[in-house]
């Protein structure tokens, strides 16, 4: 009795390996086939299409590649770049379903991976078309996260200024000291502030006097 209830526990013991063993296999034949789309999309393959065309293949391909392996965020990172890097036509008009393809796939990534900044910098892009203090909000939380790397305070003294709190980018400047995106966000700090000069002294302009009128 003893020997056949051990010869039992023995059974489904390989039984249950098996299972896990088949499963993982599964699981990693997926996430091998996925891999491949997404070096398809990113290294070749879609990059034989013309330039009409090659966003559409790489969105197929992604979908295809998140339906076998939905844990890689960095097909959504792809895609959603992608879509935003051709966002205007060759008119330089800007195409309304690239711009929601970017909006899907941007929030399909963060949904796997809240804090990568590629996403989220094109998260606040997104925002800002929106409402620059919407995106300036959501920008300050990210810095928070992320708060020593000098190109998030560039940014966020570009969001600062454009939404007129000229004191916070300054602060904001300052932590860009020293670092290669000095310059950029010095020129956009320095921008917006003469774009207010000039609409400030636009309001301040007297009204024309009508011809005939004394």
């Amino acid at each position: 009795m003893r020997t056949f209830t051990a010869r039992v526990c023995r059974i489904s013991a390989g039984a249950l390996l098996l299972g896990v063993a088949v499963a993982w296999t599964a699981r990693g034949a997926r996430a091998g086939v996925a891999q491949i789309l997404y070096r398809q999309c990113k290294f070749g393959g879609v990059l034989q299409y013309p330039k009409a065309g090659r966003l559409g293949a790489t969105f197929r391909r992604c979908e295809d590649a998140q339906r076998l392996y939905p844990w890689n965020y960095w097909f959504c990172v792809w895609t959603a770049e992608s879509a935003w890097h051709e966002r205007f036509d060759l008119l330089g008009r800007e195409i309304p379903e690239h711009v929601k393809m970017a909006a899907y796939w941007c929030d399909n990534g963060l949904a796997r991976n809240p804090y990568k900044s590629q996403l989220r910098l094109l998260k606040t892009r997104l925002l800002e078309r929106e409402s620059v203090v919407e995106a300036l909000r959501y920008w300050e939380a990210c810095v928070d996260w992320e708060f020593w790397n000098p190109y998030n305070h560039a940014v966020l003294v570009d969001l600062r200024a454009r939404a007129g709190d000229y004191a916070g980018a300054m602060e904001s400047l300052e932590w860009v000291k020293g670092s290669s995106h000095y310059e950029y966000a010095a020129s956009r700090l320095n921008d917006a502030w003469n774009s207010e000069l000039r609409a400030m002294r636009k309001r301040a302009s007297p009204i024309p006097r009508p011809a005939g009128e004394f």
